[in-house]
């Protein structure tokens, strides 16, 4: 019996451990962005929320910056992440949106950080943006 108990605890932790690695992962998330340059993001109906989606199989990232999309790869590595090669649509956008700061967050990036949850993209020390990971959704059948 206690031998049952004790699998099973380990089995319990194992699947515990396995969930606090993947919420410390850029993949399998939608980042969504909540501050930027300091100022909170307000959560927008239409065209949407800023956010982040990374593929590591490819090292792309895209998303949407306020009015249009984005994609562009990144590089990570030990903490550093740095974006290069990005591109957008380009829809006519209200200036208010934020773009060019989003953009101009993503140029200056050079590190990350992942605690609680949230996405710190950073310059140094400086907090550029914070992105709040929600799971993906399974595809539906």
């Amino acid at each position: 019996m206690r031998m049952l108990l004790l699998a099973c605890a380990i089995g319990l932790g194992m699947l515990s451990c396995k969930s606090v690695q993947n919420a410390n992962k850029l993949t399998d998330r939608q980042w969504m962005l909540e501050t930027l340059a300091g100022k909170q993001v307000e959560a927008k109906e239409k065209p949407g929320t800023p956010f982040l989606l990374f593929d590591g199989a490819g090292m792309r990232v895209s998303g949407l910056a306020g009015c249009n999309r984005f994609f562009g790869m990144y590089e990570e590595k030990a903490g550093k992440l740095t974006f290069s090669q990005t591109g957008s649509t380009r829809l006519a956008c209200p200036e208010e949106t934020g773009e060019a700061t989003f953009f101009k967050m993503l140029e200056n990036t050079d590190n990350y950080l992942i605690k609680d949850g949230k996405l710190s993209l950073r310059r140094q020390e400086e907090v550029l943006g914070v992105f709040k990971g929600e799971p993906l959704e399974a595809p539906k059948n």
